[in-house]
């Protein structure tokens, strides 16, 4: 097993002097840790979490950077919960709308991850991440903050989202708090047969839908920054 040259705090410090400087211009705050970014936009918050992975069975001696984003929308995940019924086959029960590792969000035309092996590496890897984020990083942030803009990404096919079956009830829970249930509808019955091919069923979808649902304005805004 080869050893490493490097360490945690050493790889910390390229997050905090290469993607970090991107994120607090930005008003994301760092977390204690180091390596998780967080920020509260109107409806929900966005996070970016470096995983490190020290010294990996697929790349021994290094630190391997993986970077993840998670967006959380608590309003749709609300929603969502009441029209999926708690069945976790059918969509999230939680507030996260969407999340993955962040190569997805340069269309995959460069990589989002980084190995790290020798203090000589420490300009370059922090060049890397700086301009990666800043880049495409960024941008994504800026572009999903609410309900609508997950619906506009949905329906207009982002390459960055990965919207598959699974999304649907969020999707559609978008729709409803944004006032659009024929939308809504619409979209649980087009992929209906999609979904009895998997073997599950959208019927309590459009059942939540058929019974008024929750009203809109039901909603408690808090503080969901930790």
């Amino acid at each position: 097993m080869s050893s490493l040259s490097v360490g945690r705090d050493d790889a910390r410090s390229i997050v905090a002097n290469g993607l970090g400087p991107i994120l607090l211009a930005r008003g994301f705050r760092a977390l204690p840790s180091g390596l998780r970014f967080k920020r509260a936009v109107p409806e929900g918050t966005q996070e970016i979490d470096v995983i490190l992975a020290m010294n990996p069975p697929y790349a021994r001696g290094t630190i391997h950077f993986l970077p993840h984003y998670t967006w959380s929308l608590p309003k749709v995940g609300a929603v969502a919960r009441d029209m999926i019924g708690g069945n976790s086959r059918i969509g999230r029960i939680n507030d996260v709308v969407y999340f993955g590792q962040l190569a997805s969000l340069s269309y995959k035309q460069e990589k989002a991850d980084w190995y790290f092996g020798e203090h000589s590496q420490d300009p370059e890897l922090t060049r890397q991440q700086a301009e990666f984020f800043a880049r495409w990083v960024a941008p994504f942030c800026d572009e999903y903050k609410s309900a609508e803009d997950l619906v506009k990404g949905y329906f207009s096919q982002d390459p960055r989202l990965y919207m598959d079956l699974y999304e649907v009830p969020s999707v559609a829970a978008a729709l409803i708090i944004l006032g659009r249930r024929d939308q809504a509808r619409s979209l649980i019955e087009s992929n209906q047969e999609k979904a009895e091919n998997l073997h599950c069923s959208l019927q309590p979808l459009l059942e939540y839908i058929d019974r008024g649902g929750r009203p809109e304005g039901d909603f408690h805004t808090e503080d969901v920054v930790e």
